[in-house]
This record gives structure tokens, C-alpha cells and sequence, in this order.
């Protein structure tokens, strides 16, 4: 059993344990004070990317527990984290790396001098925002509150960042923080008639009854190639619906998945990029959509008469159902302890980096793994739809695509190649 803790604070506790000699077990964790008195417990259950190298198999070993009411100065005295094993055996005192002391103020966001309800860092990391994505560009946060990333995001490069929050409070002292950046005090239909490269829109879109009207508003504001770094819960069950929960805060709805996907991103093409942080009082998942204007696509679908054509057309204008993502295989691979131990998910798994993963199949070409993962993903494909579309990057890869072609043939498959007749640089 190993393991730290990061914070102890009045009102949070986070770090991480492990047990090695049963990684498939959880672990138990909970704060005594100096007299032995239980004042708060969890479980070492949380994603963190950062730990993958603690626990290879998903890295979810981390936990955040927080008591019911704000641990007083008396309980403070002597506190110990201990952490035990579902396995058994004895528990262990966690060590702790650093402790915010109980004179820090208490916000929303989290800073160096400020303890905060949501764990803004970790938020950053699971957003999962490709390199280079913010660098020189304009960037509106809506629901900014303190401006921790609007300074992340300066901090990134970005050319200019534009911080909306209805509460004149909040938005003093983000003046005051991140005085490079820009604020306003004002409601999200009240962004200024400009067009953005990046829309950061966290943990927020619950309080809005109009969502479906809003989201459509910010595709309006966004860049040709801009995207919308949407930050949601997600309500439970397959239903297109809405689900409504009671929270501190009062009645609130979360939409379903389908019902996000289908109808209040209608207007977008949606990259789900996994969890989010989740936080105390959280009644529904976080999740995680990287949203980009959709626009009009054209498929050219030409041959030899009699090969097929007429029927392609006609199944293409039906619903082809959802498409297989190859970024979704890779995602799996890294964070799914219940995939096959093949030698390309052992590779993954010790290379690869879930905010890099256009790299991902060339090293896997390089390796010589490229069959096995052609092997993998058609054995995934429902084959038995009358039509399936795959789409990504890896599909670039002459020794992929030559594999992916023979096997799906031997399959009975017709196939179809459709790619982009050339590059946006050269339009």
C-alpha cells in the first residue's frame, strides 16, 4: 500500500492510495482525529491522468472527501489520513506533501491562497485541450467567476481573453488576479457581437432553462474552425430526455447523453472527451464535449455503373447511426482496465498520452502493430448495420488503411474510401 496526500483543509481532503498487491481493489480512506474520532471517509476511486504511472491499469486511485460541515480548529489538532484496503489487512497513515491552513480564504475556484469548492487545477488537466489549441487566439469564458482559466489560458498564449460573469464580486477580484485579461459583468446573452476561436463553457449550462436556444447562440460566436469547450453533467439513463435533480442549490435539470447529443448540440460537431471533475453535491457525472461548428459536408460518391452507387446514396441520406471514432479506441486503451492485455493495448498503455492522440498510430505503425489494431477495431464494428462509418487520423496510414480494406473485404464488406480531396491550406 502506498500513497499521499496533497490538501488537508477545513473543508477538503484530496490525494491518492494504492494497494499493489490487489490492483483491482479500491481503497478505503478516512481522517481520525488526535483521539481516534472518524471525521470523514471516502473512497480512492477518481480518475487522475497523473497517476497512471501510480496505478497503470487506469489511474483511478485519487480521492477528494469532504465533511458535511467545515472540520473545526479543535479537529484539525492531530488529524491522520489513513488508508486501508477492500484486500485487508492493516491500515496505513498517508504522508502528506503540503497542508493549506485554515487562514486561506474559501472560493469557488481554487488558487495558491484561496481553498477552493471546485479543484480548478484538476478541471484544467481533464478538459484535455490539444496542444497548441489556445496559442494565439481569442478566447471567451463564460460563467468565468475568479478568472483561473482565463489566466490558464493566457498562460497557454492565448492572444486575448474575454472573462462574462454575472456576479460584480467575483469579477473584481479576477480583475484583479488576471489583469492581462478582460471582464465584464454580465449574463451569457450578453456576449459582445464578436466571433471567438475558443468558448470555454465549465460547469454553468445548468442554470440555464433556454440550453438548446443558448448553445445555439454560441455557434454563432464561434470561428470558422472554432470550438466550444463544453463542461456538463450528464443525466442518467438512454432516454432523449430531461432529468431533474435536487441539488444545494435548488430543482435543476441535466439533460441525458442522447438528448445532448441529438438535440441541444445540434448544431455541432461533438468530440467526447471523457470525465470531468466530479465535486460534493454533485448529483450527475461530469463530462467533458469538445464542440465544433457543423458544417455543410459533402460525400462524392462515384464508380463504374451498376457497382452500387443508388443504394449508397440512398442508405447515406437515412441515419447511418452513430460513427465508430478511432480517438474513442485509443481512449479506451488508456483508461479501461477491463480491455484484453494485448501487446498493442501494453504499448498504449506505457506510451501514450491522451492529450496527444494523433501519434498514437504512428508509433504503432512503427512498431510493427498495425494488423493488430486493424484486428481489434473490425472486430469491434457492428457489421451487421447496412451502413458504418469509422473516421480518424490513424486512417491516414497506407499500412492501416491496405489492412483495414483486405480484412473488412474478407468480411463480405463493400467498402468505400471517402477522404477530403485536399488540404484546408490549399483552398
Amino acid at each position: 500500500m502506498k500513497g499521499h496526500v496533497d490538501i488537508i483543509s477545513p473543508s477538503q481532503i484530496t490525494g491518492w492510495a494504492f494497494d499493489s498487491s490487489a490492483p483491482d481493489e479500491y481503497v478505503a480512506v478516512y481522517a481520525v482525529d488526535r483521539d481516534g474520532n472518524k471525521l470523514v471517509e471516502g473512497v480512492a476511486n477518481r480518475v487522475r491522468p497523473d497517476l497512471l504511472v501510480i496505478k497503470p491499469t487506469d489511474g483511478r486511485c485519487a480521492f477528494s472527501i469532504s465533511p458535511k460541515a467545515s472540520l473545526t480548529d479543535t479537529q484539525m489538532q492531530g488529524i491522520r489520513i489513513l488508508a486501508v484496503s477492500n484486500a485487508g489487512g492493516e491500515p496505513i497513515v498517508l504522508s502528506c506533501r503540503s497542508r493549506i491552513e485554515d487562514k486561506k480564504e474559501q472560493g469557488y475556484q481554487s488558487f495558491d491562497d484561496q481553498i477552493g469548492d471546485s479543484d480548478s487545477k484538476y478541471k484544467w488537466r481533464q478538459l484535455r485541450l490539444p496542444e497548441k489549441l489556445l496559442r494565439e487566439k481569442r478566447i471567451l469564458d463564460l460563467g468565468c467567476n475568479e478568472g483561473y482559466f482565463c489566466r490558464e489560458a493566457l498562460m497557454q498564449g492565448a492572444a486575448s481573453i474575454l472573462g462574462i460573469d454575472t456576479n460584480p464580486e467575483v469579477i473584481n477580484r479576477a480583475r484583479v488576479r488576471v489583469p492581462d485579461a478582460n471582464f465584464m459583468c454580465g449574463t451569457w446573452w450578453n456576449i459582445p457581437n464578436d466571433q471567438f476561436d475558443v468558448i470555454f463553457f465549465l460547469s454553468a449550462i445548468h442554470y440555464e432553462e433556454e440550453q438548446q436556444l443558448l448553445l445555439d447562440k454560441l455557434a454563432g460566436h464561434l470561428s470558422d474552425n472554432g470550438v466550444l469547450i463544453l463542461e456538463c453533467g450528464v443525466g442518467e439513463g438512454p432516454e432523449e430526455q430531461w432529468k431533474s435533480y435536487q441539488r444545494h442549490d435548488g430543482s435543476l435539470r441535466f439533460p441525458t447523453r442522447t438528448h445532448l447529443l441529438n438535440s441541444l448540440l445540434r448544431k455541432y460537431a461533438v468530440t467526447e472527451m471523457g470525465r470531468s471533475v466530479d465535486q460534493s453535491g454533485d448529483p450527475v457525472p461530469r463530462f467533458v464535449f469538445h464542440c465544433t461548428r457543423l458544417k455543410p459536408t459533402v460525400l462524392l460518391i462515384h464508380g463504374a455503373s451498376g457497382v452500387g452507387k443508388s443504394w449508397l446514396a440512398q442508405q447515406v441520406s437515412r441515419s447511418s447511426g452513430a460513427p465508430y471514432q478511432l480517438d474513442g479506441f485509443w481512449v479506451r486503451l488508456l483508461s479501461d482496465p477491463n480491455v484484453p492485455q494485448t501487446r498493442l493495448a501494453v504499448f498504449v498503455k506505457e506510451h501514450g498520452n491522451i492529450l496527444n492522440l494523433d501519434s498514437l498510430s504512428r508509433e504503432v505503425v512503427k512498431q510493427g502493430l498495425a494488423e493488430e489494431f486493424v484486428n481489434q477495431i473490425v472486430d469491434d464494428l457492428p457489421l451487421e448495420r447496412p451502413l458504418v462509418v469509422v473516421e480518424g487520423e490513424a486512417l491516414g496510414h497506407k499500412e492501416i488503411m491496405s489492412h483495414f480494406v483486405r480484412l473488412l473485404v474478407q468480411k463480405g464488406a463493400v467498402v468505400w474510401n471517402a477522404n477530403r480531396d485536399c488540404a484546408p491550406e490549399a483552398l
